[in-house]
Order: C-alpha cells, then structure tokens, then sequence
C-alpha cells in the first residue's frame, strides 16, 4: 500500500507526529473496487472513510423516475465518505460508487474515532478537513 499522498494529503489540512500516523496506518486497509461497484449503498450505515489512490468516485442519489442525481465526484487523491450520516450516525442518503476502477485506502469510522478522542493532532486534521469541505 503507496501511502505517500494518502499522509501529505493528511498533513495538508494539520500536521500529524509520527506515533499518530502509525496509529491511523494501523486501522488502513487497501481495498479495489471495479467500476460501477458500490462503496456505499443509500440506506446503508456508513462504516468507512476512503481515500481515492487512483480512479474516479461519484456520490449520488436516485430519484422518484430512478434516474441517478450525482451531488459530487471525486479524483484520486481526495477523502471520500457519507460524512453527514457518519455524524449523525444514521443511514446515507446517498450511494457511493466506483466510476472507474479504483484503488482506495479505507479506514472505519469507529476505530477512527476513538483515535480521535487520543490524538489532539489528528482531531485537528478532522476539524480542518470537515471545515475545508464545508460539513
């Protein structure tokens, strides 16, 4: 797993100590999705954060006719996730899914947040990250 732009990504938002990258390094798992494979199903619980290696991510919807209503997508090297269901701990409204095949590092929520409540540096990431993004 290539981790270099995952941690300069990270350390964009605030800079993290080593013991707190090799605490999040421990929760990373690197996953492959094939296109028009689902991240995420809407009315799923999230469970994961993502982010995108290579390949192209969309966040989307369907509508009352099923047509798909796509909010955002996402490039390589950006962070994906349902964060408004993440926060209210409650099921996504959206779906995510593979556009492209993709490499993607992910990592789940809960075990990111309990290292949250241990990491000062890595709660201010999450801050600057959420306010950056507009959550």
């Amino acid at each position: 797993m290539n981790t270099s732009e995952f941690l300069k990504q990270m350390n964009s938002y605030y800079p993290l100590s080593e013991e707190t990258i090799s605490a999040i390094m421990a929760i990373c798992s690197e996953e492959h999705y094939q296109k028009n494979e689902l991240l995420l199903e809407s009315g799923s619980m999230a469970r994961y954060y993502y982010f995108i290696q290579s390949g192209l991510i969309g966040y989307y919807t369907t509508d009352e006719e099923g047509s798909s209503i796509y909010k955002i997508f996402f490039e390589e090297h950006s962070f994906v996730a349902s964060t408004s269901a993440i926060i209210k701990n409650e099921p996504s409204d959206f779906n995510i899914i593979a556009l492209e095949d993709c490499s993607v590092i992910k990592y789940p929520v809960k075990a990111f947040r309990e290292l949250l409540e241990k990491y000062h540096d890595l709660a201010l990431f999450h801050i600057r990250y959420l306010e950056k993004t507009g959550w």
